[in-house]
């Protein structure tokens, strides 16, 4: 079982793709030292005024995946994306979904970078990017994206810690050779992901002062 974060799926997000993506990283088997974050907010992205991560994963050896859940039916007409829901309602975008998942990983990257800098070789952990349809088939080639970064329905009946594997191995792979890309330095150690979980989604409280509290009373 995968450490959640937050551990129970917020009733406020009614997608049921992604609730159906959280239970199995959740309760399937090979995701026992995953750390994974759900719907983490991203105040500052490449492209827009706010983004959203569906979910990121941190899993030790490998790196930080960022998947972007579309439920429903998708389309593309003229260029435009449309994904339609059970209940019929439709959203259309002009990014498309793997645009998407791949400005929201770069941001994510982008602010780990810079806040964190060399601190802990965290700044150097390796990361990438999927797209996840849970309910429909996706046969569609396209220069957009590798077919290794897409997880429809026919993975329904597979551990999903099979696609994320196979993903970090092509991702892997394929970043062979970059210069920004070391063999070991890429790949996250358990404390290193625990230091980025915490640096990502910590616990803290922060108390009244008592000089507050007084001047609230008077």
């Amino acid at each position: 079982m995968a450490d959640m974060i937050p551990p129970v799926f917020s009733e406020q997000v009614r997608s049921s793709g992604e609730r159906q993506i959280f239970e199995k990283i959740k309760s399937e088997p090979g995701t026992d030292t995953w750390t994974c974050l759900h719907s983490l907010g991203l105040a500052r992205h490449i492209s827009q005024s706010y983004g959203e991560i569906d979910f990121v994963l941190l899993v030790p050896g490998e790196g930080i995946a960022c998947l972007e859940v579309k439920s429903g039916q998708v389309s593309r007409k003229s260029g435009i994306w449309e994904y339609t829901g059970k209940y019929g309602r439709r959203v259309q975008d002009k990014r498309g979904p793997f645009n998407q998942a791949s400005q929201a990983m770069h941001s994510l990257r982008t602010y780990v970078e810079q806040h964190l800098g060399q601190k802990g070789g965290l700044s150097s952990i390796f990361f990438t990017w999927a797209v996840v349809f849970p309910h429909c088939e996706f046969s569609k080639a396209d220069p957009a994206y590798e077919k290794w970064q897409i997880c429809d329905n026919k993975y329904r009946e597979k551990p999903f810690s099979e696609f994320i594997q196979n993903l970090f191995n092509h991702s892997h792979e394929k970043s062979k050779g970059r210069n920004w890309y070391h063999p070991q330095r890429s790949r996250p150690s358990r404390k290193q992901i625990a230091d980025l979980a915490s640096f990502l989604r910590g616990d803290f409280e922060f108390c009244v002062k008592k000089g507050s509290a007084i001047k609230d009373l008077e």
